[in-house]
C-alpha cells in the first residue's frame, strides 16, 4: 500500500491503473487494498532492486509468459 501511495507518476496514470478497495483480511477484519491493472503492476514491479528485485522480475516475466501462452484472455 505504501509503495503505491508514494508512486511518482502523473495522476491520470494512477487513476487509470490503481483503484483503492476495501477487502476482508484472513481474520475477517476490514482492510484497504488496491486493485491494479497489468500496466500498474508492471510499473511498480520493475522498481524493486537488489537480489529480491531480480528474483521478482524473473517470476513476473515467467508468470506473464505462462499466461500469454495459455488460453487465458485479458
Amino acid at each position: 500500500m505504501a509503495k503505491i501511495e508514494m508512486l511518482e507518476t502523473d495522476s491520470d496514470f494512477f487513476r487509470c491503473n490503481f483503484s483503492e478497495i476495501q477487502d476482508i483480511s484472513e481474520d475477517w477484519q476490514p482492510t484497504s487494498a488496491y486493485e491494479m491493472t497489468r500496466d500498474g503492476f508492471g510499473f511498480i514491479s520493475m522498481d524493486f532492486t537488489g537480489k529480491q528485485g531480480i528474483e521478482f522480475s524473473h517470476a513476473y516475466i515467467d508468470a506473464f509468459d505462462e499466461m500469454a501462452n495459455s488460453d487465458w484472455q485479458i
